[in-house]
């Protein structure tokens, strides 16, 4: 059946089809390609979603009575953690403006209280209370956030 039909095109026309096969083909290998790409970042972002929260979840309490004491220690081995947050800085941008910006003021926040509580300087506990409790405050906006887009 097709030999008849390829039979009866000129030598022009069936290079014309075999060129307009060809770039349908590539046309259509290049969306499927562009889908599986987009639905990659996709899990990539919804992963990292979830890897935040969990680690936000995993800290200890922020609050100011248990997090002021931190001025008094000599070590840093009590101060939170945000090893996902830094291991994925780059990809901070990849989650929505809402979400980019609750993660950021939250870290900066939590980075800024261990930097402060890890050179013990000049600065009264109810300073680091309050600004542990603000975190804290912060600490839900964040999940918020990220849990939205889920």
């Amino acid at each position: 059946m097709y030999s008849q039909m390829l039979g009866s095109l000129t030598t022009q026309q069936s290079t014309l089809f075999v060129a307009a096969a060809t770039l349908f083909g590539a046309f259509i290998g290049s969306i499927t390609q562009f889908a599986i790409k987009r639905h990659e970042q996709r899990n990539a972002i919804q992963s990292l979603r979830i890897a935040l929260i969990s680690e936000i979840n995993a800290l200890p309490d922020l609050d100011s009575d248990a997090m002021s004491q931190l001025v008094h220690f000599d070590k840093t081995t009590d101060i939170p953690v945000s090893r996902v947050y830094e291991t994925n800085t780059d990809k901070i941008g990849n989650l929505t403006k809402k979400e980019a910006k609750a993660v950021a003021q939250f870290y900066s926040g939590l980075l800024s209280a261990k930097t402060l509580a890890e050179t013990g300087g000049n600065v009264s506990t109810e300073a680091v209370g309050e600004l542990f409790g603000s975190l804290e405050d912060n600490r839900q906006d964040v999940i918020d956030a990220l849990e939205s887009e889920l």
